[in-house]
C-alpha cells in the first residue's frame, strides 16, 4: 500500500495569515481625531474629523496674547467652522468639548499662522464671542496612536493591541505547523 504524503506548503505561505491580518488592521485603522485648516483671504476654515459644526463650538486662542474666542459659524455644508476676517497672528484652534482619546490618536488643537484679513474684509456673520478658557493641556496631542503600543504609555486606548495579538497568534500557528511538517518529513 502506498503512503499518502500531503502536499508541502512553502514556509512563506504559512506566514500569510499574519500578513493578511496586519494588512487588514492597517486598512481598517481609523484616522486620528484631528483638524484640517484651510485659509483664504483672511478667512479660516477649520474642519474637525468625526465631528461637525456647530458641535459645542470651536475655540480660537491667540498664542501671543492668550485671548480666547468661541467660533460657532459654520460653512454652508456644516462640515467645518468658519472664522471670518481673522487678524494676523498665530492661533490655536480646537473644539470646546475636546475629542476623547481614540486608538488612532487625538489632538486638543491645531496651530495656524494667519497672514491677516485684507482691509476690505467684511463679515457675513457676527464676530466670535469672547470665551473664558480652553480645556486643553500643553502640547497639541491628547494621545498618540497606540497601534502596537505595549509600553503602557498611552491614554488607555489599547484596542490596537488586540489586533496585534491576533496577528501574533496566526504567525505562531503557522510556525508550529511548519515545525510539525518538518518533523514528520525527517521521520520518513
Amino acid at each position: 500500500m502506498d503512503r499518502y504524503d500531503p502536499p508541502v506548503v512553502p514556509r512563506r505561505l504559512l506566514l500569510l495569515p499574519g500578513v493578511l491580518l496586519a494588512a487588514r488592521a492597517l486598512a481598517d485603522a481609523p484616522a486620528p481625531a484631528d483638524y484640517w485648516i484651510h485659509q483664504a483671504s483672511g478667512n479660516v476654515e477649520i474642519c474637525p474629523s468625526m465631528r461637525s459644526c456647530p458641535d459645542d463650538g470651536l475655540l480660537r486662542r491667540d498664542v501671543d496674547t492668550g485671548e480666547i474666542v468661541l467660533v460657532t459659524t459654520c460653512t454652508i455644508d456644516g462640515a467645518c467652522f468658519l472664522d471670518e476676517c481673522v487678524p494676523a497672528g498665530t492661533y490655536q484652534y480646537g473644539l470646546a468639548t475636546p475629542y476623547a482619546c481614540v486608538v488612532s490618536g487625538a489632538y486638543w488643537y491645531r496651530t495656524a499662522t494667519v497672514e491677516g484679513a485684507p482691509p476690505a474684509c467684511t463679515r457675513t456673520f457676527p464676530a466670535p464671542e469672547p470665551a473664558g478658557s480652553v480645556p486643553w493641556s500643553e502640547g497639541e496631542q491628547i494621545c498618540p496612536p497606540t497601534y502596537g503600543n505595549h509600553s503602557g504609555m498611552s491614554c488607555g486606548c489599547a484596542s490596537g493591541e488586540k489586533v496585534l495579538g491576533m496577528q501574533g497568534l496566526a504567525v505562531a500557528a503557522g510556525l508550529a505547523l511548519a515545525a510539525r511538517r518538518r518533523a514528520s518529513r525527517s521521520g520518513k
